[in-house]
């Protein structure tokens, strides 16, 4: 994607000249193979550099029991994810104000594309490799090359719309567009609600990467689209049973399988008409024990 490390466009120390550590905060885990390696260089940095800052930090640093710098810096680490993982909120946030305004093109404001406004869709931030000391933070905005040009006509006319709340609009984060792609498939999704659809990637790279779809990262687009409805066959919280889940229902209801056998329900039924004869018409057996 042009800005990988060992590139002239990643970010350096500029007193070393060594690349500079870099996280993927949109991952956030600590755990994930994107993120276990920085990580750990930011560990054998601290023991390394830890006893040439004097006695004190030194003594300081053996007295320290195995894995406790590891988890003090996964700590540090979640606590940087908690304060940046918004990094994508308020470019989705002015995007969804902008749609809605009467200035949009009405095309942009059918509900077939709503699914495009989660921050899953949202182009990634990168740390600007030319950002200069002493300026504001910017980042550099890299289109994912998955994107279809449906999508990015969409995302490019919404951009166009001049934000209703530019009190709001003050408080975005600055970002340089480059015409630079970003490699990779799309980020994985635990819920269809968030998961990107078929509609959004481009047919070829979607008919080599069909996997996707398996993988949680694509979901079909839905009847909008000429697809069918969308559902996903889930389990619930216990594991047990099978629900169908729309994306957008804030209830899943729970589908059990039917243990109960003809046997047992003849039975069943046998007792509710004796219980019914017993109470002669009353409806609630509790009023019994009243």
């Amino acid at each position: 994607m042009g800005i990988g490390e060992g590139t002239d466009k990643w970010p350096k120390d500029p007193a070393t000249g060594k690349d500079l550590v870099r996280f993927d905060w949109r991952v956030g885990k600590h755990d994930d193979s994107i993120n276990t390696t920085g990580l750990q260089r930011v560990v054998d940095r601290i023991r390394l550099v830890g006893p040439q800052m004097g006695d004190a930090a030194k003594g300081i640093l053996s007295a320290i029991l195995p894995g406790q710098i590891e988890k003090n810096v996964r700590t540090k680490y979640m606590k940087r994810v908690d304060k940046d993982d918004d990094l994508g909120d308020d470019k989705l946030d002015a995007r969804k104000r902008k749609r809605r305004s009467n200035k949009c093109d009405g095309k942009w404001q059918d509900p077939k594309y709503d699914s495009a406004f989660i921050l899953n869709a949202m182009s990634d931030d990168e740390d600007d490799p030319e950002q200069r000391p002493g300026k504001a933070r910017t980042f550099l905005t890299m289109e994912p090359e998955w994107r279809s040009l449906e999508l990015s006509m969409l995302f490019a006319a919404i951009d166009e719309v001049k934000d209703p709340r530019p009190d709001q609009a003050k408080l975005a984060k600055l970002r340089r567009r480059t015409d630079e792609q970003k490699t990779g498939p799309p980020p994985l999704a635990r819920t269809l609600a968030t998961r990107i659809r078929s509609w959004m990637v481009k047919t070829d790279i979607l008919e080599e990467n069909a996997d996707w779809f398996d993988s949680g990262r694509v979901a079909h687009s839905g009847e909008a689209w000429g697809d069918e409805e969308l559902r996903e066959l889930v389990k619930d919280r216990k594991g047990k049973g099978k629900a169908w889940d729309s994306g957008t229902a804030k209830k899943v209801i729970v589908r059990q399988r039917n243990t109960v056998d003809e046997a047992s329900m003849s039975v069943l039924e046998t007792a509710q008409q004796k219980l019914g004869e017993i109470l002669e018409g009353i409806d609630d057996a509790d009023i019994l024990f009243n």
